[in-house]
């Protein structure tokens, strides 16, 4: 019996690599965060979790709406990542895309369900993060900024009117 216990955990020590979640996880987020698409499939397909914030609060889903990084954004998203799930500060994907003017990344995270709505810990809507950075930059002839604010200007009243919160 001792034998096959110990076959059990040296098996599973070479097929993990002795790496724990939290630097799996890492992994993760330093593949997504160079925008390397065949790593983050690697730290996924070893273990890496899409929705558990690093040590640091970071999640992948951020970073990549953060960085328009299209396709490893919707292969997160294709591999389950909440697009609505939030760290300590309330923010989400949306609010980082919208907070680094990404029309794009606003878009994908829209059609995948994300609430235009969703405040941070600061109150804070998605269309106040992108009116707050059109207020401090010049927005005059940034197509980036206006197409951020249609988009989630679209998406809010839709929302609204859905509600019946008019």
């Amino acid at each position: 019996m001792n034998r096959l216990f110990l076959l059990f955990v040296i098996t599973a020590l070479m097929t993990t690599g002795c790496i724990s979640p939290a630097e799996r996880n890492e992994q993760l987020l330093n593949a997504v965060a160079r925008g390397d698409l065949q790593s983050t499939k690697a730290a996924i397909e070893a273990g890496a979790s899409v929705n558990t914030p690093t040590a640091k609060g970071y999640l992948p889903v951020r970073e990549a709406a953060a960085k328009e990084d299209t396709t490893v954004l919707m292969y997160l998203l294709s591999q389950g990542a909440d697009v609505n799930r939030n760290t300590g500060d309330g923010w989400t994907a949306l609010h980082s895309a919208a907070q680094f003017k990404r029309p794009k990344s606003v878009r994908i995270l829209l059609d995948s369900g994300a609430d235009p709505a969703a405040r941070n810990k600061m109150g804070r809507t998605p269309l106040d993060c992108i009116r707050g950075v059109a207020r401090l930059r010049s927005s005059q002839g940034n197509a980036d900024v206006a197409e951020t604010i249609r988009l989630l200007e679209d998406a809010e009243n839709k929302a609204t009117y859905k509600s019946g919160r008019r």
